[in-house]
């Protein structure tokens, strides 16, 4: 493994991996492609949001989505460029 991913890692006090772990679960209930959501997280009109690959949000995030069209919103994984 890189040593990026060596110094995250111990970077992270014991509550902190153990909340991480528990928001990480709570990710794969509400949407299994996602990385990871940091909660709380206001997700309001989820029927009508496609959260994609690898989505990572921080804490207190709040997505909206409302039935305009037939179609879902999508966050994919190059949403950021």
């Amino acid at each position: 493994m890189s040593r990026e991913y060596h110094a995250i890692k111990n970077h992270y006090r014991l509550s902190q991996k153990l909340q991480l772990a528990w928001w990480l679960l709570r990710t794969k209930l509400i949407a299994p492609k996602a990385r990871l959501i940091r909660f709380p997280c206001d997700l309001r009109g989820l029927e009508y949001m496609d959260l994609g690959e690898r989505l990572t949000t921080g804490v207190n995030c709040r997505f909206e989505a409302f039935p305009l069209e037939k179609r879902k919103i999508l966050f994919s994984a190059g949403i950021y460029r």
